[in-house]
């Protein structure tokens, strides 16, 4: 291979690099007014998942009703894109999080699990994060020229525009979680 083209090829590698952490560098600092969901989210499943006994009787009460999940998945503050993962198996588990949590004299401590305000926001982070794993997902691979990769975020950020109207709109096409928890609140 000529000197030109290696040389040509490691750039473009580098280029490629930069655009996918440029978005996650963009996410995660566009998000920074939800740090206090994801911090909640942490400090519970540390709770439940660091600790071996709280661990055995969060799995024991998954299988009791019959949980598809055998457990939660611990958050890693290197892997920001990990969040969207953590996030939805924290929000498909919510009721035995809570139930978990009541039978433990610790519901006290998470009064926010409690709260509709705190909820629907950990509904949003949840959904846009999973918007953000989408886009990293397609970024990522063999293959991707940087106009591929352009073309992704250029698309991404017309998605955006059409989740703000989603939003205004309280459809929440986009926002499947945020929908559920809407519409549960509706109707209660």
């Amino acid at each position: 291979m000529p000197p030109i083209t290696k040389f040509t090829m490691k750039h473009i590698t580098n280029a490629s690099f930069c655009i996918i952490h440029q978005q996650s560098f963009c996410a995660k600092s566009g998000l920074t007014s939800l740090d206090n969901v994801m911090a909640v989210v942490t400090k519970i499943v540390n709770l439940i998942s660091s600790q071996a006994l709280n661990k055995r009787k969060f799995d024991a009460l998954l299988d009791e009703v019959n949980s598809v999940y055998n457990g939660l998945l611990m958050h890693n503050n290197v892997r920001w894109l990990s969040h969207g993962n953590v996030l939805q198996r924290f929000v498909d588990c919510l009721e035995e999080i809570r139930l978990f949590l009541q039978n433990e004299g610790e519901i006290e401590q998470y009064l926010q699990l409690l709260d509709v305000m705190w909820l629907s926001k950990l509904m949003f982070f949840t959904d846009i994060c999973q918007h953000f794993n989408e886009l990293n997902v397609k970024l990522q691979g063999a293959n991707k020229t940087i106009i591929v990769m352009i073309d992704l975020i250029r698309a991404f950020d017309a998605k955006l525009h059409a989740f703000r109207n989603d939003i205004i709109t309280r459809n929440y096409k986009y926002f499947p979680n945020l929908k559920k928890k809407y519409q549960r609140f509706i109707y209660t």
